[in-house]
Order: C-alpha cells, then sequence, then structure tokens
C-alpha cells in the first residue's frame, strides 16, 4: 500500500522573510513529521547549504529538496524551483545581460492567444519555467492568489504544479488552482 508523504515545497528563513534561520526551520519540520521539504528563499538557492552543513553526519529522517523562490527582474509572477541542481536566480544576478536577451527570445513564443496585457508576464514566466527545466527542477506557481486571472495562460509555460495550500489562499483561489 502506498504510503501518503508529509512535505512542503514551498517555505522561507530569515533569509527572505521568515523568522527561523535555515537550520531550525529544518528542525521544525523533523519535530512536526515531515517526510520533505524545501528551503525557497527569494532569488536565493544557497541557504539550504547551511542545513547540509548544519545537520552533516546527522539521520534527519528527512529530505531536503534543493529550491529557490524565483522572482525575475521586471516579473510579478513568482515561481518556486523545486529539486534543480543549480540556482536559477544566479542567472539574472551575474549575468543580466543574458537574462534580457533569453526573456526577449521567450517574447517570440508568446502564443498569439495570450491577451496582450499578460504577454510579458508570460514570456519572463516561460523564460524562469525554461530555466528551472535545465537545471533539472520542477516549477510550481506559488501563492496563485496574485495570477487567478491569467492562471490559465500561466499553466502553459511549462508549470510542474500550482500551490494550493497558503495562508494567502481563499478557499475560491485554491479551488480554482
Amino acid at each position: 500500500a502506498l504510503k501518503p508523504l508529509k512535505g512542503d515545497l514551498h517555505s522561507h528563513s530569515c533569509r527572505s522573510d521568515a523568522t527561523r534561520d535555515p537550520a531550525a526551520q529544518f528542525g521544525h519540520y523533523r519535530e512536526h513529521g515531515f517526510d520533505f521539504a524545501a528551503l525557497t528563499d527569494y532569488n536565493r538557492y544557497y541557504p539550504g547549504e547551511e542545513i547540509d552543513d548544519a545537520y552533516r553526519g546527522v539521520q534527519l529522517g528527512l529530505t531536503r529538496v534543493k529550491g529557490e523562490e524565483i522572482h525575475g527582474p521586471g516579473s510579478v509572477v513568482h515561481i518556486v524551483h523545486a529539486g534543480g541542481k543549480s540556482s536559477v536566480a544566479e542567472i539574472y544576478w551575474k549575468d543580466k545581460e543574458r537574462y534580457d536577451r533569453e526573456v526577449e527570445e521567450c517574447f517570440k513564443r508568446v502564443p498569439a492567444e495570450v491577451p496582450e496585457e499578460y504577454r510579458d508576464r508570460y514570456a519572463r514566466a516561460l523564460w524562469v519555467t525554461d530555466s528551472i527545466h535545465a537545471a533539472g527542477g520542477v516549477a510550481i506557481l506559488a501563492h496563485p492568489h496574485e495570477q487567478t486571472q491569467y492562471l490559465t495562460e500561466l499553466a502553459r509555460v511549462g508549470l510542474g504544479g500550482v500551490e494550493v495550500d497558503h495562508p494567502d489562499l481563499t478557499p475560491e483561489d485554491s479551488a480554482q488552482a
């Protein structure tokens, strides 16, 4: 029989907008019986390494999924990068010109039926999902309450999931997601 797993693929530490340091965040997950979790600080892949360092040699009984929450320059769409082998945010932190050039290429792939007011969001989200996939990760739309009006269009960019349990989501938002 299959056993349900308890996990969280979208969490933050004090390296973005939460209060616990990365190691304490994972201690919290362990205390609450989680099987897996991802630390997805804003545009920061590296804080997860603090967890690895803090618990080196310790059997946590908890799998750490590498990740980050991507807010690309000029984008209002937040996408969680879970499971990839390298940072996506570092691409635009280290080489903004490359980011701008690649986003411009993504504009050429925006389907004609995407409404004009969503084309920029779509192209930037497409860049993020392409980059997450190139890093070997899964792209998950974070807190879609901010994007429900164009969720259908965003679903086409290669999302592997949509967050449906978030404190800011209304029951209607969760149902729509």
